[in-house]
This record gives C-alpha cells, sequence and structure tokens, in this order.
C-alpha cells in the first residue's frame, strides 16, 4: 500500500480493505495521522517480509499490535525508517524481523513492554518514551494540537481486527510507528 492522492489510502485493494463501521472511523488521531502521512509522502507496504526496502536504513522504529492467544507474540509488527512504513505478520516473519533488527538502532515506544512480548530485544535500542506519558500525549504535543488526541475505544484494540485489520486499522498501526520514528530522530538529536 502506498499514500495515495486522495489521502485516504482508498488506492490499496480496495477488495481486500474495509472500513470500520463504528465511531472509531472518526478517531481525530487515525484522520490525522493519515493526513501527515499523505502529506509528508510516507509509503506503507503491507505483507509479506519487505524488510529489503529498509536494509539501508541505519535507524528504525517499531511498533506491534494485537496479541496471539497461544503464544502471546504480537500478531503484526510495523518497522519505518521515517519514509516507508511495513507493516507485516509478526510471527511468520520472528526470525528474519530480529536478523534485521539485530543490525539497526531502534526506536521504541514503551520499550519493555514491547520486547516482552515480542520475546526479543535488539542490541542497540532508544526510548522514546518520556516521563511515562502515553504515545497519543506525546504526538498531541509534537504536533502542537491543542485538542489531545484520544485512542479508539477498547473494541478498536480486539484482536481479531488486527488478524484482519481494517483500512483505520491500518492507518492507526502506521501513524503510532511513525510518530515513534519521528520522537526517535528528536530525542536522538537531543544526546
Amino acid at each position: 500500500m502506498y499514500y495515495s492522492e486522495n489521502g485516504n489510502w482508498d488506492d490499496y485493494e480496495p477488495n481486500m480493505m474495509y472500513d470500520l463501521e463504528t465511531s472509531d472511523k472518526r478517531n481525530r488521531y487515525i484522520r490525522y495521522g493519515c493526513k501527515i502521512m499523505h502529506d509528508e509522502k510516507v509509503k506503507a507496504v503491507i505483507g509479506n517480509n519487505n524488510l529489503h526496502l529498509l536494509a539501508q536504513s541505519k535507524f528504525v522504529a517499531i511498533d506491534t499490535e494485537g496479541r496471539c492467544k497461544i503464544t502471546k507474540m504480537p500478531i503484526m509488527i510495523q518497522i519505518t525508517n521515517g519514509k516507508i512504513i511495513l507493516i507485516m505478520k509478526y510471527q511468520e516473519y520472528y526470525e528474519d524481523i530480529k536478523n534485521f533488527l539485530s543490525r539497526k538502532t531502534v526506536f521504541v515506544f514503551g520499550g519493555n513492554n514491547e520486547f516482552s512480548i515480542m520475546k526479543y530485544t535488539p542490541p542497540s535500542v532508544v526510548e522514546t518514551q518520556v516521563h511515562g506519558l502515553s504515545l497519543k500525549h506525546m504526538a498531541t504535543e509534537y504536533y502542537n494540537q491543542s485538542v489531545k488526541f484520544e485512542k479508539p475505544s477498547n473494541l478498536f484494540y480486539k484482536n481479531k481486527y488486527w488478524n484482519y485489520p481494517s483500512r483505520q486499522h491500518y492507518i492507526y498501526a502506521a501513524f503510532d510507528v511513525y510518530i515513534t520514528y519521528q520522537l526517535g530522530m528528536t530525542h536522538r538529536k537531543e544526546i
């Protein structure tokens, strides 16, 4: 999936992607994320192992979504270099992901939790969470928003949606990792 001309990512496999029919469809964080990524011409690539697209990147950010009931590991992982976002199944590509991340400086938000769920910690990590603030709170500050971004409803986070994501789930996941990367690059410059 790549950014679309109209900014709503409609052009990616429209028969395979559906719109969420809940109030979360209008969530401001998701809508703002879609606009920002469109304006910044961020490309998103969904599915398969496309790690080669980020091979030359020294810095990447990661985030995961959903949890498998059996393994307790993530259902999906998002990885970005700030220009390309990869969204792929985590367990299916676990070994490739570990190998890839072992050669990168990895920005992460809430790393202790994230890495315990991933069952892997890369050797070079930069934590982007400060003072226990939420990602939505930090995104609100980063983008100088007067109204705080809110998380979607609890229903939005059910695993069934991460197994078969809606357009809004993909945008949410992509924006989470995109803002993590932006925070990481800012934090790196402050060190």
